[in-house]
């Protein structure tokens, strides 16, 4: 009886037709896989440039507090996250001109950013630069103009699903609130004077890393209204004074404040985006 040996041509087109569909799937999965991890990536990149901008309770401060705004846009790119900015100081615990008593840590403690391989270069995960966009959605003119940022997906273009779908982080736009900035309320119970005096409300915090009065008001212990709202600082701990002085010319802001009769002592405080901390003094009583 004469038995067959080998493939017939037949069988061999089909064995091919078989290791042809194994290996399509197993390249469509690969390309899947690799696109799932580029999508990723950017996913990644942004809640981590979230993170170095404006912190988080678990890795606490981040760029905005301990500088006190946003970093500078310079070609696409926020190099003042990864390297030590020129002329900016690092990170210490300082006193301002305008109060010895003062102590508040401020300064570059980066880097704040560092991409993979610690690259200091910020691409979503397709290689591609991302966008920064102005409050109204329009592309930022200037390095402070940003408030938002936007990776174009796998095509680079603007809209798409998908892989080609646009990720944004945004701090503050037509419909949200900022979220690199905060508000506070002070609340003050004079002392009860028979001549005029005044009442000088202090806010310090970080312009450019350094301490300084970040913001101050100034009125008549007889003013009706001895509470103060102040709107748009920046996130993160600040220290607020308060001086009853019986000199009533304008105080520099960055000065000492002169004549002072009560000056309770500085209450510290945390920012936080979007909250309206209250603090009330009560100078009435020795």
């Amino acid at each position: 009886m004469n038995r067959r040996s080998g493939f017939t041509l037949v069988e061999m087109l089909v064995v091919l037709l078989i290791l042809a569909a194994i290996a399509g799937t197993a390249l469509q999965s690969t390309w899947q896989l690799a696109e799932d991890s580029r999508l990723e990536q950017s996913e990644r990149t942004l809640t981590a440039l979230e993170r170095a901008l404006i912190g988080t309770e678990e890795a606490g401060a981040g760029f905005v507090a301990d500088i006190g705004r946003l970093p500078a846009l310079v070609e696409a790119q926020l190099p003042e996250l990864a390297s030590l900015p020129g002329g900016m100081p690092l990170f210490s615990v300082q006193t301002p001109a305008g109060d010895a008593r003062v102590r508040l840590g401020a300064g570059w403690r980066g880097p704040y950013w560092r991409g993979p391989f610690g690259s200091a270069e910020l691409l979503d995960g397709w290689g591609g630069e991302l966008r920064y966009l102005a409050t109204d959605g329009s592309d930022a003119r200037g390095p402070f103009d940003w408030r938002s940022v936007r990776s174009l997906g796998r095509d680079g273009l603007a809209g798409g699903a998908g892989y080609d779908t646009d990720l944004v982080l945004t701090l503050e736009g037509p419909t949200q609130a900022a979220r690199h900035l905060g508000a506070l309320i002070v609340r003050v119970e004079p002392f009860s004077s028979a001549a005029p005096q005044q009442i000088v409300l202090r806010i310090f915090g970080p312009a450019e890393g350094l301490v300084r009065t970040l913001r101050q008001e100034q009125f008549l212990t007889s003013d009706a209204a001895l509470v103060r709202v102040f709107e748009g600082i920046t996130i993160g701990p600040r220290v607020v004074c308060v001086y009853q002085t019986d000199s009533l010319d304008d105080v520099p802001a960055q000065a000492p404040v002169p004549g002072n009769v009560r000056t309770p002592a500085p209450r510290a405080v945390s920012v936080p985006a979007g909250g309206l901390p209250e603090l009330y003094f009560d100078l009435s009583t020795p």
